[in-house]
């Protein structure tokens, strides 16, 4: 690098880029974080109120050892911050006797140690009377299950509220309703436009989420180096007839497979939900992926009628003993890659450009870990975290 401060701007300041902000702002580096909206909006994929976080990891073996080390920033940061942006509520993996998903699961526990409890369908039944239906077993109730107590959710807003207040005050500028115009790639630097300025930088970080193929497709931009298409997914809040029994003590966060079908899964009641925030006495469900692609700027934000209509009949199907009804529902993006896996690694053609985007949905539960990882690829141009299945290639 040129300088003793090496200068990186940061484009999108969702969790991933305020993570990027305050790891890249703790080891020194001159940061500029630049969104488009306001921080903290509600139009991406980092709010909700909460989040599932579990190790024995159904989508990829390879993701536990980076998964471990975010738990742990987890934990660190709700230390340094004083926000309690983690509850360890456990987590329920579920589906029948054939499922993919629950034997995945167990997969990545063996190999990597986890602690899990194999449950069968007597005893989820027993253990958690929520999944219990009236007439007893039927199509819809669990046959096996693993149980992971060391999971449960983390607080998208407070994680996000934590991480800024950390990078500015190791020092990062955090700039809001930034519109990048345009790229210019110089022997010196990058250099770019937003909103009337300009800045040349050594380096620079997408992490613009749902918009990050715009980014990259601006005038002088390097460009996309793959496929990102951005889905709506709607998750909804029930009030349960007992808000005793949704409570993280009585519910864990749960997943159940379809098989052929997305997941559906849901989050207990966040007991630290703060008003204004979805999950104040009430429990989420929601189906994890299958939603509609589309422009992010585009996609509907109102949640249909049929749409609710659906999520309490799966409310009713897969969640029978908790009672409620739906009575919340919002709209968030998932910014999908060919094959559902992470896109984080330097571009390929320009390698001081920094990739962290399309993060499919299942992206949140490493939002520490991938500061870190940005951090080492945009200043040291590698990383010893073992994200090399997670690059371009």
């Amino acid at each position: 690098m040129s300088t003793a401060e090496p200068s990186v701007a940061v484009v999108g300041l969702g969790a991933m880029g305020l993570s990027a902000c305050r790891e890249l702002a703790r080891r020194g580096a001159n940061v500029i974080g630049l969104e488009r909206h306001e921080l903290g909006h509600a139009f991406g994929s980092s709010h909700g109120g909460t989040r599932v976080i579990r190790l024995a990891y159904f989508e990829h073996t390879d993701y536990v050892p980076l998964l471990q080390r975010s738990m742990d920033g987890f934990v660190q940061l709700a230390d340094a911050s004083g926000e309690p942006v983690i509850e360890r509520c456990g987590v329920l993996i579920a589906g029948d006797e054939d499922s993919g998903v629950v034997a995945a699961s167990a997969e990545s526990a063996l190999r990597h140690g986890i602690e899990v409890e194999r449950l069968d369908a007597a005893a989820i039944d027993a253990r958690f009377p929520q999944f219990r239906h009236s007439a007893g077993f039927d199509e819809a109730s669990p046959r096996r299950g693993l149980f992971e107590p060391g999971g449960g959710f983390v607080r998208p807003e407070r994680t996000m509220k934590a991480l800024a207040e950390l990078a500015q005050r190791d020092g990062a500028e955090l700039r809001d309703h930034c519109e990048i115009e345009g790229w210019s790639t110089r022997d010196d630097g990058i250099e770019l436009a937003f909103s009337g300025e300009t800045r040349l930088v050594d380096r620079v970080v997408v992490a613009a989420g749902a918009w990050s193929g715009r980014v990259l497709s601006l005038p002088g931009a390097p460009g996309l180096p793959m496929p990102l298409e951005p889905a709506r997914q709607v998750q909804a809040w029930i009030s349960p007839d007992d808000p005793a029994m949704a409570m993280p003590d009585r519910l864990p966060a749960w997943l159940v497979d379809r098989n052929a079908l997305p997941p559906v899964y849901g989050v207990p009641v966040d007991p630290l939900a703060t008003p204004g925030i979805p999950g104040e006495s009430r429990t989420k469900i929601a189906v994890h992926g299958g939603g509609q692609a589309g422009d992010p700027d585009r996609i509907d934000r109102c949640v249909g009628e049929d749409e609710i209509g659906e999520l309490r009949r799966l409310a009713a199907r897969h969640l029978p003993g908790l009672g409620g009804d739906v009575d919340a529902a919002s709209v968030c993006l998932y910014t999908n890659t060919a094959d559902g896996h992470f896109l984080l690694d330097r571009h390929p053609d320009e390698p001081r450009v920094v990739l962290a985007c399309g993060f499919s949905g299942h992206g949140f539960k490493f939002v520490p870990v991938v500061g870190e990882a940005v951090a080492d690829l945009a200043l040291d141009g590698s990383s010893r975290l073992p994200i090399g299945f997670l690059g371009v290639r």
